[in-house]
């Protein structure tokens, strides 16, 4: 049976031998739990909660929020999350949102042992942390979420016995090292947590803005950005408007005129092609929205020299 029928279950392992961590000191891991492609629960009410618990988790699919430190944070996949026990955390999301995830979670035990990931990974790769921080985040590039994603896949079949106990040692070392990875690739430090993107990952409207630009031509629902930005759809019409000036409709009207612009005069697909692949009725809507945005007709605009 392949592993891959681990997707969506939590694997409560039995105890393991010690696991030597790092080059100072040699401490017991203990393996509480691993979870493959997980669903994250929606919930109506969420509260964190914190525990002595180191928990590895990378969000593998989909958009929504989770609250870490006393903070909602927006989740747009793929993203790293690093918590180090005792750090008040909610994975749960709200009933709109959807999120699928990996997670592996475990203890250290003995004199001396990391109390953090920051500790932790200190101990594996010395100077490589220099900040003090009790949590982390990132957004890893797919090529490196990718071998998150095998590793986790790797430990969940571990624990659930699927493949021998031996090959547990190899696992948590090289999740360890795509830990380090992830960290090299650059971060911010911000109070008491690790952020790449800091803007990014602590402003929901930036967020939003963000995914807007990115998902320029796909559909998506005002229910979406809302969950994203963890405020109600009212009050995320209100606050945009606020920041930035301009409606929503309005951002997506113009990313879409754009992306429209971008296909025009680097392609030479039909103003029909165009037209529905950005989501217009029909080429007659595309030219007349087009005309109104650029002061030019799509035709004329393709030809216009340089």
């Amino acid at each position: 049976m392949e592993n891959k029928d681990l997707a969506g279950k939590q694997v409560i392992p039995g105890s393991w031998p010690a696991i030597k961590v790092g080059s100072k000191g040699e401490y017991r891991l203990d393996p509480i739990h691993a979870s493959w492609r997980f669903p994250a629960v929606r919930e109506s009410t969420r509260t964190e909660h914190s525990h002595g618990v180191f928990h590895f988790l990378l969000v593998s699919e989909g958009t929504g929020s989770f609250m870490v430190a006393g903070e909602v944070l927006p989740v747009v996949a793929p993203m790293l999350f690093l918590i180090s026990p005792e750090v008040a955390h909610v994975f749960s999301t709200t009933r709109d949102q959807a999120l699928v995830y990996h997670e592996f979670t475990f203890t250290l035990r003995g004199q001396g042992a990391p109390k953090t990931w920051k500790e932790l990974l200190d101990h594996c790769h010395p100077g490589l942390c220099s900040c003090a921080c009790t949590a982390m985040v990132f957004h890893p590039g797919s090529e490196l979420a990718g071998r998150i994603d095998t590793i986790l896949l790797g430990l969940t079949a571990v624990l659930s016995g699927r493949t021998h106990e031996a090959f547990l040692d190899t696992y948590v070392r090289m999740l360890f090292t795509l830990a380090a990875e992830a960290l090299f690739e650059g971060t911010d430090a911000g109070s008491g947590m690790c952020r790449e993107e800091e803007d990014y990952v602590t402003d929901p409207l930036a967020v939003v803005m963000t995914y807007m630009e990115q998902h320029a031509i796909e559909r998506f629902t005002l229910t979406l950005l809302a969950g994203m930005a963890g405020l109600s759809e009212k009050h995320l019409c209100r606050a945009f408007k606020k920041r930035f000036g301009t409606t929503l409709f309005k951002v997506k009207r113009e990313n879409v005129l754009k992306s429209a612009e971008r296909l025009l005069v680097s392609t030479r697909y039909p103003l029909k092609q165009i037209a529905q692949m950005t989501g217009f009725l029909d080429e007659y809507h595309f030219s007349k929205a087009f005309r109104r945005h650029f002061g030019q007709p799509p035709g004329r605009y393709r030809n216009i020299p340089g």
